[in-house]
């Protein structure tokens, strides 16, 4: 691989694997189980520097490793042996690949990069400087990989566009002052391999450390190294970070700037490696002889009856797509239960004209259900479980956000239903995603609810598509679980106008083009229009927003541009009430150039469309958008995420005239892909699970309070054959005919005893007066039984008001679960269903060294299993019952309830104090306007709900 000249002048082989790590001088480490490169030979003038006494304030002299440093240009440090080495290690996986070098010095790290095998281009501006380079060139030809080293002359990051190359490694280590290393660190994403990392050197300043946050808020995995002046990996795709140990004899300190990053070694657990299929490449030939699948999307947007929707744009082009090729298309449309105004009688009659027949939920539907869910707004998972239950679809397309598939796709999952259909979530936008891109707090209940059921969708789903690699990357980084079968592949949408050739030219006017909000770019977008306000009102370019407004700044997004706009002096549109054919009408209408200005963003639909129809437009280079552009065009219709990038980019649009681009993949592409899956929808089934022989018995710990009717729940529990043993922690102050341990004198130690005899697989936390359904209750045993979960959450049903629990089959509301989200569960707690079923043993470890309380339900076992629990899942049945008026404590302000949540995961822990704070400040939460709607429908008003909705649609657009 190199050249024998090199390997002899090194005077032993280049790579050893084996090489000790004490073999240095006094004071080097080097990790163990690393490969090992000597190219000291190479670099006769290096030697150990004075870092005792050099003047940059970030060199950290408490680590007792030699700091190495060129006997000619004594200020400059190489990198240590450790660092050196491990840059050697990252950079071996992409040997025979591309690697971008930004600031080589004297080439040092430089050697080490192409003696793992890539080839290396070098940003450095002393290479300017010809003797300077020329002692770069030797001592990388004394290395042998010369052939292997591009050096070039320019500065970052201007140089790196102007090399034309796409990269799988980035090593940054040139401007260590702000915002260098983050600057950098963006101008290379656009030119990075699907599958790259990026290495960081010099952390201990705070400067560079913010290189990698950057690439963390976009989605990246991250490690810190802790080396003497620390290192760092950020990478997605297919690539494994490098384990490194530290050196154990140190006592390393983490700077405060780099608090909560993983570190190797000691708090960082590598996540799988993400490789993504394509679909084209799952698309065998399909069985002609078998019929075209039935196919249901479930959206809550769709084109027509929801205005700007992204989501509703994709979703509707697929719909039109499958219908149009001979597909049996219904569109199960949740949007109108929170939109009762909006007639959709014409919109069902022009689906119906394209072959899909179009259904909706109303807000009428949510009378049939009951519960903490009902009264937060978040009924659609359990009413879209209905309606698919009862009705038999080949395949069953959901949307991630706010998780409307949660409990459809759980319920495969735990063999309940549609194991002959292929369910399938596309991955659009989390709320959490969207949360963190418009600097908004979670202060609403609700989105702990979204949070925990798209996870659950995430992870359920048979398959899992996206339009972008990057969400897919932003995701797998944030702990949701990615099912085996997860696709890119671009949406495909619906062009209600005809493309009419190429669109090139001067520009008149100006469109942001997108909802009106953070995370569409809006601020940055009027920042760029504010630096360029007088050449704009001198060129009498129009200004205008386009798009449904949302909020800004923390405030209405209106609002927000009224004052941005106080001191323009230029003509200024707000066109906030177009649908999807309307908007692309406009654009259409010639001298106009559309702007997509997002900070983040998965896969936009207008981008999209502007591609579709050769609308001229500039876009940022962020999240997956540059995926969607052919190469060649990137750099005439892409500009960085900042005002300044923004600015020369429509100056230069206005002075040049507009440039149309062409799309990465046509959708004559994309279509032919989606038809060939669905074709062989089959092959995507997963196998059927096997059955098991059925072992596990039931301990049931009782929850008993006064007035409480405990024989219902004795009595049916006595019908469950697997239930053994029974636990009744009486807090009634009552004598009960049956063993029982009294709260009001017993001591927290009987309890205690008590669970530790507890043997039985499996552990009911039931609440007195709540029945057990004995065949439903044997059918969720046997559930967790065959899955590997922790625990799981049952539907209950009430009774109306004066009717046995035995004669109310037909007048029973559901109590839907969501599951076990520790966020939601602090406020409105864990059994409001009425039971929970947890696995013995994971109900030992969640109460594993902590405290039980006398004063909680179950004495806090509910509340440290939620906390404990990475799988606690709704069982979306029935299970359980109870009569409306037998109500049970299930939640308490108590100082020790709450503190059991102290356990909870960090991102639980953010929806509470976010939650808090929203309520402290009393901010009125997202959900209220459906709060209010629901409660004029449990009134018998649900008129009264539509009159509302229409009368706020017709202020709103009074107002705008």
């Amino acid at each position: 691989m190199f050249p024998a000249p090199a390997r002899a002048l090194l005077g032993l082989p280049l790579s050893d694997s084996s090489f000790p790590s004490n073999s240095w001088p006094l004071r080097d480490y080097v990790s163990p189980a690393l490969q090992v490169v000597r190219p000291d030979a190479c670099f006769p003038h290096m030697r150990p520097g004075d870092s005792l006494h050099h003047p940059w304030k970030y060199l950290r002299r408490d680590v007792p490793h030699l700091w190495y440093a060129d006997d000619r240009f004594p200020l400059m440090g190489f990198l240590n042996r450790d660092e050196a080495t491990l840059l050697h290690n990252i950079a071996l996986q992409f040997a025979g690949k591309r690697a971008l070098e930004i600031g080589s010095w004297l080439g040092w790290s430089t050697a080490h990069l192409a003696l793992a095998g890539v080839t290396v281009d070098v940003i450095d501006p002393a290479h300017h400087d010809a003797s300077f380079r020329a002692i770069v060139e030797e001592s990388l030809a004394c290395c042998g990989v010369s052939d292997r080293v591009n050096l070039t002359r320019g500065r970052s990051p201007d140089a790196i566009a102007t090399l034309g190359e796409k990269w799988s490694l980035f090593f940054i280590d040139g401007d260590h002052e702000s915002p260098g290393p983050a600057r950098d660190a963006l101008a290379c994403l656009p030119f990075a391999n699907d599958d790259c990392a990026f290495v960081f050197h010099d952390l201990a300043s705070p400067a560079v450390a913010a290189g990698l946050r950057v690439l963390a808020e976009k989605g990246f995995h991250v490690v810190v190294y802790q080396t003497a002046q620390i290192m760092a990996m950020a990478w997605r795709g297919d690539v494994t970070p490098v384990p490194h140990v530290p050196d154990p004899d140190v006592a390393w300190q983490v700077p405060a700037h780099l608090a909560g990053l993983p570190v190797s070694g000691v708090d960082f657990k590598a996540p799988a490696r993400s490789s993504y299929r394509r679909l084209s490449e799952s698309a065998p030939t399909p069985d002609s002889l078998l019929p075209t699948p039935s196919v249901c999307i479930v959206s809550s947007e769709i084109i027509g009856p929801f205005n700007n929707g992204g989501i509703g744009t994709a979703m509707t082009g697929l719909a039109e797509l499958l219908a149009g090729e001979g597909l049996r298309v219904t569109v199960l449309y949740t949007g109108a239960i929170w939109s009762p105004d909006v007639s959709l009688g014409p919109w069902r009659k022009r689906y119906a004209e394209r072959g899909i027949e179009l259904v909706a939920l109303t807000i009428d539907d949510m009378k049939s259900i009951a519960g903490p869910l009902k009264d937060r707004g978040f009924g659609v998972p359990w009413l879209v479980y209905r309606y698919l239950a009862g009705r038999p679809f080949d395949i069953i397309h959901f949307n991630d956000c706010m998780g409307e598939g949660s409990l459809s796709l759980a319920a495969k999952r735990l063999g309940l239903a549609f194991a002959d259909s292929l369910l399938v979530v596309a991955l659009h936008s989390p709320s959490r995603w969207v949360l963190e891109a418009n600097h908004t707090l979670p202060t609403s209940i609700l989105f702990s609810a979204y949070h925990y059921a798209e996870k659950l969708s995430i992870a359920c789903a048979d398959m899992l598509w996206s339009p972008s690699r990057y969400l897919l990357d932003w995701v797998a980084a944030r702990d949701f679980e990615l099912p085996e079968q997860t696709f890119i592949q671009q949406y495909v949408i619906p062009l209600p106008v005809a493309r009419d050739g190429k669109r090139a030219g001067a520009i008149s006017e100006i469109v942001f083009f997108g909802r009106l909000e953070e995370r569409k770019g809006l601020r940055l977008f009027c920042n760029a229009i504010h630096v360029l306000r007088d050449e704009l009102a001198q060129r009498g370019i129009t200004v205008t927003f386009l798009g449904k407004p949302e909020r800004c700044a923390g405030i209405p997004s209106l609002d927000y541009i009224e004052r941005r706009a106080a001191n323009w002096q230029f003509p200024l549109r707000m066109m906030t009430e177009l649908g999807q054919p309307e908007a692309l009408r406009y654009l259409l209408a010639g001298g106009k150039l559309a702007v997509m200005a997002s900070p983040v963003d998965n896969s936009p639909c207008t981008v999209y469309e502007a591609l579709s129809l050769s609308i001229p437009f500039l876009a940022a280079r962020t999240g997956g958008i540059p995926e969607l552009i052919d190469a060649a065009d990137q750099d005439d219709v892409l500009f960085h995420h900042s005002t300044e990038s923004l600015a020369k980019a429509l100056r230069k649009t206005l002075d040049q005239g507009a440039r149309v681009a062409t799309p990465a993949m046509p959708q004559e592409d994309s279509r032919r892909r989606w038809m060939s899956m669905h074709a062989n929808w089959r092959r995507f089934l997963p196998a059927p699970s096997k059955p098991i022989d059925r072992t596990f018995t039931v301990a049931a710990i009782i929850e008993h309070h006064a007035g409480a009717r405990l024989d219902l729940t004795l009595d049916s529990l006595g019908a469950c054959t697997m239930v053994h043993r029974f636990v009744v922690l009486n807090r009634s102050g009552e004598t009960l005919p049956l063993k029982n341990i009294d709260l009001l004198t017993a001591d927290i130690e009987i309890i205690e005893d008590e669970l530790t005899m507890i043997a039985e697989d499996a552990v009911l936390l039931i609440h007195s007066g709540v029945a057990v359904l004995p065949q439903a209750f044997d059918a969720m045993v046997l559930a967790l039984e065959s899955s590997n979960l922790d625990g799981l959450l049952p539907a209950g049903r009430l009774a109306q008001t004066g009717v046995s629990v035995a004669h109310v089959a037909k007048t029973l509301v559901s109590v839907p679960p969501l599951g076990g989200s520790a966020a939601f569960s602090l406020f409105e707690g864990v059994t409001f269903t009425g039971a929970m079923l947890m696995r013995r043993t994971s109900l030992e470890k969640a109460r594993a060294g902590r405290q039980l309380t006398m004063e909680i339900p179950f004495a806090g076992l509910a509340d440290l299993s939620v906390t404990h629990g990475e799988k606690i899942w709704p069982y979306p049945e029935v299970v359980v019952e109870r009569a409306e008026e037998n109500r049970f404590e299930i939640k308490g302000s108590l100082p020790a309830r709450v503190a059991a949540y102290d356990q909870a995961s960090s991102v639980d822990r953010y929806y509470m104090l976010a939650m808090g704070y929203g309520s402290v400040n009393h901010e009125r939460p997202v959900a209220f306007k459906r709060e209010l709607a629901l409660a004029a429908v449990n009134m018998g008003l649900a008129p009264v709900a539509r009159i509302g909705s229409w009368m706020w649609r017709r202020l709103r657009r009074w107002m705008h």
